[in-house]
């Protein structure tokens, strides 16, 4: 393991350390575009009508995807009803917060 900065983050090199011995050496980064070849590239998009409704009956021949003016083929499609999703709840529990814990306390464990 290598402390660099003084960090001792467990890892080969400090990020934050790191970052501020590249900002401070006056070294510049390329404004050049990064190219990657990928097969799959996973669009998040959420639709809404004029009166700003939630449009959810969108099917795959509803939408098109470019990519620099040329249509891309969309290989799966599923709407946020098809996908899991995960939720989680952090609460502080801590003395400074006793007042505002027990104010809510029905609702968190609810939760």
């Amino acid at each position: 393991m290598r402390i660099l900065g003084g960090c001792n983050c467990g890892v080969s090199a400090c990020p934050i350390a790191l970052l501020i011995a590249i900002l401070s050496s006056g070294l510049t980064f390329s404004q050049e575009p990064i190219h990657v070849a990928v097969n799959l590239v996973n669009v998040a998009f959420s639709v809404r009508d004029r009166r700003g409704a939630l449009v959810d009956s969108l099917s795959k021949e509803d939408v098109e995807v470019y990519e620099d003016a040329v249509p891309q083929k969309i290989s799966f499609f599923a709407k946020s009803t098809d996908v899991p999703l995960t939720m989680g709840l952090v609460v502080d529990v801590s003395g400074s917060q006793d007042h505002f814990s027990k104010q809510h306390e029905h609702d968190w464990k609810y939760f």
